[in-house]
């Protein structure tokens, strides 16, 4: 789950609007608070995770055999 989030959030923040955007909110804090719990944001965040989908079904598959 963690590698998950990493990825996400590194990809995201990768993206030279959010670049631009967190310089205008000052800090990654008051950026997240303020815009990333918003519906296009999300939006975002899901085409993100729904690139990195072979890696989360790997990483998937792998937890279920820890188990």
């Amino acid at each position: 789950i963690l590698k998950i989030t990493d990825i996400v959030v590194t990809k995201f923040l990768e993206d030279t609007v959010v670049d631009d955007e967190i310089e205008i909110a000052n800090t990654k804090h008051n950026f997240f608070s303020q815009h990333v719990w918003n519906d296009a944001m999300l939006r975002v965040i899901d085409k993100k995770i729904r690139q990195e989908e072979d890696e989360i079904l790997a990483l998937k598959k792998l937890a279920t055999n820890l188990f």
